[in-house]
């Protein structure tokens, strides 16, 4: 089964030689640049070919030969010279050449292309090929053109513009074989548990993997392939998806992105996201940039903090605190002991609740108020990455009693980077 115009013939031309002045060329050259399958160039390899000419659907002239192409993946042919080549009738047209190529220069010919013979070899039959037509040198002609694409590459990323680079995802959909998922603790903050492996060899493969006895990966050929397995752990659940791209910013810089999807469910979730693409040299660097994606504001899930045990009590806020009576409350972001330590007063040997601040945050709403209230309602909405929303409802009674009230909540793990506005509201209820 042959494949049709893969490789070879992309970028054929036709000359015409003569054997002297003012007679019929009994030979005409071929160049085509040959490529893989999978569009890589053939350099330097030893390939044999088999041509034939073909008119009204008749195979009327073949020739076999064995060439080797040059270090631009380009072949050159002389096709004919011999005694049946000089009998073909160039004005029975249209005639069409067809070549077929074994890559490994014996007889098993497994790529095929056939392109219709034009004006170039029709002056044959005209009998006016008084000298060779001169054509473009194609080795120049490559040359330059792989120069320029370079040329053009440095300039874009001179002027600071990305260039998108293609890449194939790495399906990992057989049974038995899973990726090792990564842990919370293998992250300073759990908020931004990721990173990016850059993988080069079947053994560096084999460390993130965990397959059953007997099952094989899909195969990897490293010779001319990197794999960047960008991993993490959301505090979130993530839907089954995300958004992946990959950039050249400079000439050995690269930035691949991730764009998570997630939910409202707390569930911590582990994820990969595995792409093939060419093989990376040992000093390119290649930084992940993970986002998620929040197209409406999210509900997120809280625990309240409840401060049950007897001479442990909330320090509570001062008048002096705040420029308003009338509105004089604060948030307080606590991730440590330390922290919180400085908002309670215990007495010696108090055990306060515990709190896992690896892997949570405490949201302490507090403030002051001259009559006395009662908190009814609190929640907490994430509007964009890392910016949220605390809403507060308290209900204020008509009796002129200066009140503190503290309202902590615990909530996943926040970045540094989190930015957290408070909302109080008030309804006043007549008792």
């Amino acid at each position: 089964m042959f494949k049709k115009g893969i490789l070879f013939g992309i970028l054929g031309l036709l000359t015409l030689t003569t054997l002297g002045h003012a007679q019929v060329p009994d030979a005409f050259s071929y160049q085509a640049v040959v490529r893989s399958s999978d569009k890589e160039l053939l350099k330097n390899q030893t390939i044999s070919v088999k041509v034939s000419i073909i008119g009204n659907d008749v195979v009327i002239f073949t020739q076999t030969q064995t060439a080797t192409t040059n270090e631009n993946g380009l072949l050159s042919l002389t096709i004919g010279g011999t005694e049946d080549f000089g009998l073909i009738d160039w004005n029975n047209g249209p005639l069409f050449i067809n070549t077929q190529i074994d890559t490994e220069g014996g007889d098993n010919y497994t790529i095929e292309t056939e392109t219709q013979l034009l004006s170039v070899p029709y002056s044959m039959a005209a009998k006016t090929a008084e000298t060779a037509l001169a054509v473009p040198e194609l080795d120049y002609l490559i040359e330059k053109i792989n120069n320029l694409e370079s040329q053009i590459e440095e300039i874009y990323l001179f002027w600071g513009v990305p260039q998108e680079i293609a890449f194939t995802e790495y399906f990992l959909d057989i049974e038995g074989c899973n990726w090792i998922n990564m842990g919370l603790d293998e992250c300073e903050d759990p908020t931004n548990c990721y990173k990016l492996e850059i993988i080069n060899s079947v053994e560096e493969l084999e460390l993130f993997l965990e397959c059953n006895e007997g099952f094989e990966f899909p195969p990897i050929d490293f010779t001319r392939y990197t794999l960047l397995l960008a991993h993490g752990v959301e505090l979130y659940l993530c839907e089954p998806q995300y958004d992946i791209g990959l950039q050249k910013l400079a000439k050995q810089s690269y930035a691949m992105s991730v764009n998570l999807y997630p939910n409202a469910a707390t569930v911590i979730t582990p994820w990969q996201a595995p792409i093939l693409v060419d093989k990376l040299n040992e000093d390119d660097t290649v930084e992940l940039i993970v986002t998620r994606n929040i197209n409406e504001p999210r509900d997120v899930p809280f625990d309240e903090y409840i401060l049950d045990v007897s001479d442990c009590n909330w320090k509570p806020m001062s008048f002096s605190e705040c420029e308003d009576n009338d509105n004089c409350y604060k948030l307080d972001i606590i991730n440590s002991y330390e922290e919180l330590q400085q908002f309670l007063q215990c007495n010696e040997g108090v055990e306060i609740p515990s709190i896992d601040f690896s892997t949570s945050t405490l949201l302490l709403a507090q403030g002051i108020r001259l009559h006395l209230v009662e908190p009814e309602y609190t929640g907490l909405q994430e509007f964009s990455e890392q910016n949220y929303l605390m809403t507060v409802g308290l209900h204020p009674f008509y009796a002129s009693v200066i009140t503190p009230w503290h309202v902590p909540i615990v909530i996943s793990k926040l970045s540094e980077n989190a930015n957290i506005e408070l909302v109080v509201t008030f309804e006043y209820n007549p008792e």
